[in-house]
C-alpha cells in the first residue's frame, strides 16, 4: 500500500492526487463537512481571498511645516504580493492636528510615485485622496483639539516586486502635527496603516 491515493479524471482530463506526510508521527485528519449543497473548495487563487497582510504603526509623533505642497509623514509599510493579479487594500487610521481653520489633505504615494488615480478629479486647486479640516471657536479649543481620520483604497500593481505604500500629507500654509495635538506633546496616540493582498 502506498501513502497515495490519486482522482483520475472521468474523461481524459487532469487528476488529483493526496499524500500522506513524508515524516512518521505527522498524521493528519482533514473532515469534509457535512453540508446539505456542493461546494468548492478554496485555493489561494480564489478570488476575494486575501493571501496576506502587513501593518505598520507609527508610535512617534511628529510636526510637519508642509508650505502647501504634500510631504512624507511617516505613515508608510512595505508588501511583497505573491501574484501579479492581486490587488492591495490599503487601510489607514491617522491621528493628526493642525492650525485652526486648516484642511489636512494627503495622498498615496507606491514609492516616489504618487498614485494617481486614488485621487480625486474635480478639485479647484488641490486633487487628493483625502480630505479633513480643523476648527475650532476659539484658539484654546483648537489647540486641545486631535483628530482620527480613516480612509481606504484598492490598488491595483500588476507585479510581484516589494512596494512600499507611503501617506503624504499636506496641512496648506500651517504645522501639520502626527499623534498628538497641537498645542501640547503631552498626551499623544497612533497611526497605523494596513495593507491586505487580495486575490483578483
Amino acid at each position: 500500500m502506498t501513502g497515495k491515493i490519486k482522482l483520475n479524471a472521468a474523461s481524459g482530463g487532469g487528476s488529483v492526487s493526496l499524500q500522506a506526510p513524508s515524516s512518521s508521527g505527522n498524521d493528519r485528519v482533514y473532515t469534509v463537512p457535512d453540508i446539505g449543497s456542493d461546494g468548492t473548495l478554496a485555493t489561494t487563487a480564489t478570488a476575494g481571498k486575501i493571501l496576506q497582510v502587513v501593518q505598520s504603526i507609527k508610535k512617534v509623533a511628529s510636526s510637519h511645516s508642509t508650505s502647501d505642497s504634500f510631504v512624507d509623514i511617516g505613515i508608510s509599510a512595505t508588501i511583497t504580493p505573491t501574484a501579479s493579479t492581486s490587488k492591495l487594500l490599503i487601510k489607514t487610521d491617522i491621528t493628526w492636528s493642525a492650525s485652526n481653520n486648516t484642511i489636512f489633505s494627503g495622498k498615496l504615494y507606491d514609492g516616489s510615485t504618487e498614485i494617481t488615480d486614488a485621487n480625486t478629479t474635480s478639485a479647484t486647486s488641490t486633487n487628493a485622496w483625502f480630505a479633513a479640516y480643523s476648527k475650532a471657536s476659539t484658539t484654546a479649543i483648537f489647540a486641545d483639539q486631535i483628530n482620527n481620520l480613516s480612509h481606504s483604497y484598492l490598488y491595483q500593481m500588476s507585479d510581484t516586486n516589494a512596494h512600499t505604500i507611503k501617506v503624504y500629507g499636506n496641512g496648506q500654509s500651517a504645522t501639520l502635527y502626527i499623534n498628538r495635538r497641537a498645542g501640547s506633546a503631552d498626551r499623544q496616540g497612533t497611526s497605523v496603516i494596513t495593507i491586505m493582498e487580495v486575490a483578483a
